[in-house]
């Protein structure tokens, strides 16, 4: 299994470990399945190409042309198209095409759904039709089928949150259940404002829980609406709620303003064909309950700063870390790291529990990517003021090719030769702070 090279919140683990963090599913986790004629489960674009192309082969009556539906579904009007090809397949033909797609018989749960069980969530919600989530939980406890709820059990039974028993709710339906399947917009419009349990249950929810989405594209409409809809709620928040996606999907401003706005912090990953680093960092939270240490131990283990620098101007950095331990301040960076250590985990966990991030810029600051991720870390997080970022330069720098973030920020300048006295303004603000 490949290890996860993104960043973990500290406060995500926190929040799992509290059974306080729902998982909200999207169609991604499930389309790494493979159907017995070799496809993929569909996403929802490719699930409405299907669609599409299943009621022309059963010679449906449009009252538009295909084409323009066709259309539709390229431009990413998704739910427009649903709308129309709701209107027009009738709820028999709607049927048989939930069960070729979904009844498959090599449709089972692959070794992302297998992980889920694993992670100690407060419950999962889902927008896939699909009983892979299910199916995964029911083998992890040796057939006992877990709680599973419909937007249509709201009506009749209290809300599943004032239970502590774990459940599984599918926001647009359950394939079992055909008449409670959600598809078009006038689908959307009826669940969000005529049909008060429902809008209550999701901003209770989104108030009180923290919900980690993942298996969510760049075109989503499952994830616009849920946003949009809920935009109002998330100002009154208890915490913030995180995403997984992969890199480059937002860039460093949008993030911000998802996070400042929504309460909505992304957890990037690089991509590759198979988004293995899904599995990756699922697998990581796995790992982070397997070797789980006491809330107070996390807890007290606090830095005064963490280093983030250039592998090439490692004596610089020794040189500096010196004197601030001198001044006995504590101070992290990876050089003393024991070769048994899960690098990534132990990064992740110094950052988070860290009160500074001592950016160390040399002339080799600006061709490492990872140092640009730590950099927007530090950035994101200073945002909500977990942490404050300091940059210090050390040797002749190119100021011109500063990143864009940095420029409004002071930076404490240093040449090759400098001394504990020329870092004093830095020690100042460590330990004002302290």
């Amino acid at each position: 299994m490949k290890q996860f090279k993104g960043f973990i919140p500290g406060e995500l683990i926190d929040s799992i470990r509290n059974k306080k963090c729902i998982l909200f599913v999207g169609a991604g986790l499930s389309s790494k399945v493979k159907r017995s004629n070799g496809i993929n489960l569909p996403n929802w674009k490719w699930f409405l190409d299907e669609l599409l192309e299943f009621a022309i082969d059963r010679r449906v009556i449009f009252s538009v042309n295909p084409d323009d539906i066709k259309e539709m579904i390229k431009n990413d009007n998704l739910i427009m198209a649903a709308q129309e090809l709701q209107e027009t397949i009738g709820k028999h033909d709607f049927g048989d095409f939930l069960h070729q797609v979904f009844r498959d018989r090599e449709v089972i749960p692959s070794l992302t759904h297998l992980l889920l069980p694993q992670i100690p969530f407060r419950s999962i919600l889902t927008s896939n039709y699909d009983n892979l989530i299910e199916g995964a939980y029911t083998l992890h406890y040796s057939g006992k089928i877990p709680n599973k709820f419909t937007q249509e059990d709201l009506i009749s039974i209290s809300s599943p949150l004032r239970k502590e028993d774990f459940y599984i709710f599918k926001v647009h339906g359950d394939l079992d259940r055909p008449n409670t399947i959600i598809l078009g917009s006038r689908d959307y419009q009826k669940l969000f404002f005529r049909s008060p349990e429902y809008r209550q249950f999701l901003e209770t929810l989104f108030s009180v829980y923290t919900v980690l989405f993942i298996g969510y594209g760049a075109s989503d409409p499952d994830l616009e609406n849920v946003l949009e809809r809920l935009s109002t709620i998330f100002n009154r928040t208890i915490d913030k709620h995180y995403i997984l996606l992969p890199e480059n999907r937002f860039n460093f401003a949008e993030r911000k303003r998802l996070l400042l706005d929504k309460r909505l912090e992304v957890i990037q990953y690089t991509s590759d064909s198979t988004h293995s680093q899904v599995d990756a960092f699922l697998t990581d939270l796995v790992n982070a309950f397997k070797n789980e240490v006491s809330t107070q131990e996390r807890t007290t283990k606090k830095f005064d700063a963490f280093i983030s620098y250039s592998h090439t101007n490692i004596q610089d950095v020794k040189k500096l870390r010196r004197f601030l331990l001198d001044e006995r301040l504590s101070v992290w960076y990876d050089m003393e790291l024991e070769p048994s250590q899960d690098i990534q985990r132990t990064l992740t966990d110094a950052i988070n529990d860290s009160r500074f991030m001592i950016i160390i810029i040399t002339k080799d600051y600006y061709d490492s990517e990872w140092l640009e991720k730590e950099l927007e870390i530090g950035l994101l997080r200073q945002v909500e003021g977990k942490i404050k970022v300091l940059p210090v330069s050390i040797g002749e720098i190119d100021f011109n090719r500063l990143p864009r973030e940095l420029r409004n920020i002071q930076i404490l300048q240093l040449n090759k030769e400098f001394t504990i006295e020329d870092i004093r303004p830095l020690i100042r603000i460590l330990k004002k702070e302290n």
